[in-house]
C-alpha cells in the first residue's frame, strides 16, 4: 500500500482530490484503488454544513445539495513529492482501469 509519509521539509501538497463524475460510485473506485494497493480516504464524509461545528445553524439534509453530492463523490488520493514515479503510475492506472470498465 502506498502510505510512505513525506518529511515535513518535502511536503508540498497535502492532498489530491478526485471527483467521481463517471457514475461509478465512490465505493467502487475506492475499492479498485485499494485492490491496486492505493490508499484513499473519503475527503469530507460529512458535508461541512452537517458537521457538529455548524449544528446550531440548523441546516438540514438537502440544504446544500452540491456539498452533499460532493461528500459522496470526492476521494483523497496520495499525492506529493514523496511518491515515486512508479507509484504515481499505479494510482493513475488503477483509476483509468476502473473508469474504462464503466
Amino acid at each position: 500500500m502506498i502510505t510512505r509519509e513525506p518529511t515535513i521539509e518535502r511536503l508540498a501538497i497535502a492532498q489530491g482530490l478526485m471527483l467521481e463524475p463517471f457514475g461509478i460510485g465512490e465505493n467502487a473506485l475506492q475499492q479498485a484503488l485499494a485492490d491496486a494497493g492505493v490508499g484513499t480516504l473519503i475527503h469530507y464524509p460529512i458535508p461541512p454544513h452537517r458537521q457538529q461545528a455548524y449544528a446550531q445553524a440548523g441546516w438540514q439534509k438537502g440544504a446544500f445539495p452540491l456539498a452533499e453530492r460532493m461528500a459522496d463523490q470526492v476521494l483523497s488520493l496520495p499525492i506529493g513529492p514523496h511518491l515515486q514515479s512508479d507509484q504515481v503510475d499505479i494510482v493513475i492506472a488503477a483509476a483509468q482501469k476502473t473508469v474504462a470498465a464503466v
